[in-house]
């Protein structure tokens, strides 16, 4: 069925980072130097890792600002960077490109982040850097789920929500735009490491980032027609994904969405398939696959711990599901990764 909405639906996968099929595991990286550049290479698999903030913040040796908002400037990258591995977010976070360009895989999707460029990426979504230029310069913006709601401006759906829904990843800002922006982060940078000796430092930080979040739904929503309100449908379609994204390795079932939803399994599964093109068991389907060959890709797992992590009854039915899914049976995956 062809996807009604295929911007739309696009920008759903790319929230909750799971939609879209993930290939297998990615690999452990080295550094290769260059005279203007850092090349990273594959040096060997290991399983991906999740990453909070404070892990990210104790990684690159930062000074703690917040275990919810952490803002980064990263400049002049001629030494040795830690992250040399792809990892799962489990947080929020907004690149501002400054100076000359990175690469980077966003759930195995390759981005050329240039000068002036603005990335988005979601909780759950799998990063990994491939090519850093030394004189790159960036600004890089990390919340966790609990600030935005912390932050909510509406009743239902706080304004990042919606904005993520109806916007593409990246986009490549007016100089002024991004002039703008970075000087709000900056602030935004200044106010969030001083103590909590200021009085309504909390409010100040609190507004600053709504201030951001504002500034960028304006830009990118700049010459639509369409409004950040979401529609009944889209409402149904964001609850479905952030249940699914909690709950997918445990329900398999239609009817327990559904019934979470207080809607009817048909009903879910029309709005789906007009948002997606996609029944709400297929959807679920995709889910588990896709964490399927991640974890197949760790060696030291049997397919016994697999079935067991993923809930179903036995190996011989994971077998039969991966199977029907892929066409392939999971010691045949496993086997062609290693091949």
């Amino acid at each position: 069925m062809q996807i009604k909405h295929p911007h739309r639906a696009h920008i759903y996968r790319s929230l909750l980072g799971q939609v879209r099929e993930k290939r297998p595991m990615g690999t452990a990286t080295g550094y290769v130097y260059g005279l203007s550049s850092i090349q990273l290479i594959p040096v060997e698999k290991q399983h991906y890792k999740n990453h909070a903030i404070h892990d990210l913040v104790s990684i690159l040796q930062e000074v703690p600002q917040s275990d919810k908002l952490h803002v980064y400037l990263k400049e002049n990258l001629s030494g040795e960077f830690p992250l040399l591995y792809p990892f799962r977010l489990s947080h929020y976070i907004v690149i501002f490109m400054l100076e000359e360009s990175i690469v980077i895989e966003v759930d195995f999707i390759k981005q050329v982040l240039k000068k002036n460029d603005v990335m988005i990426a979601s909780p759950n979504s799998i990063l990994q850097l491939q090519h850093i230029h030394n004189k790159a310069k960036v600004y890089v913006l990390s919340f966790s789920s609990d600030y935005l709601i912390e932050n909510q401006m509406n009743n239902d759906f706080h304004l990042f929500s919606r904005f993520l829904l109806k916007v593409p990843p990246k986009k490549n800002l007016r100089e002024f735009q991004i002039d703008e922006l970075v000087a709000l982060v900056q602030t935004l940078k200044t106010k969030n490491e001083r103590g909590n000796t200021q009085l309504y430092k909390a409010h100040i930080v609190s507004h600053l980032f709504n201030a951001i979040v504002y500034e960028l739904a304006s830009i990118y929503m700049e010459g639509k027609e369409e409004n950040l309100e979401l529609s009944r449908k889209d409402e149904i379609a964001y609850k479905f994904l952030t249940l699914l994204k909690e709950n997918f390795k445990k329900e398999h079932s239609v009817k327990f969405y559904a019934d979470a939803l207080c809607i009817s399994a048909d009903h879910l599964s029309g709005v789906l398939k007009q948002i997606f093109g996609k029944s709400t068991l297929k959807l679920i389907n995709e889910f588990l696959i896709a964490e399927s060959k991640i974890l197949l890709s760790d060696q030291h797992l049997t397919i016994a711990d697999i079935a067991h992590e993923l809930y179903f009854g036995d190996q011989s039915h994971f077998g039969k599901f991966f199977k029907s899914n892929t066409g392939y049976s999971p010691n045949q995956f496993r086997s062609n990764l290693l091949h």
